[in-house]
């Protein structure tokens, strides 16, 4: 269950360096903050938080799901009633 919360701290170093290297929007993104007068490792850490707090709300939403799903099929089926035809 709390896998994916380990994952999600766990590769930003990973993805944010294919981004910079790969991406199309980040590299320009790493460049303006450059001009700002950020260095290399602080735009890093800024893309590491970014993308750690959306591999967590990811992994929030994924558990959330689950856990509706377990409780609706604990729940059962209600009863159903088939359709009248209209005259």
């Amino acid at each position: 269950m709390w896998l994916p919360l380990i994952a999600a701290f766990g590769r930003p170093v990973i993805v944010v360096l294919g981004r910079l290297r790969y991406g199309s929007r980040t590299p320009a993104y790493a460049a303006r903050r450059t001009t700002e007068g950020l260095s290399k490792p602080e735009i890093i850490r800024c893309l590491k938080r970014e993308e750690a707090g959306v591999g967590t709300a990811r992994a929030w939403l994924a558990m959330q799901a689950a856990y509706d799903l377990a409780t609706e099929r604990a729940a059962g089926t209600p009863k159903v009633r088939r359709l009248q035809p209209v005259a």
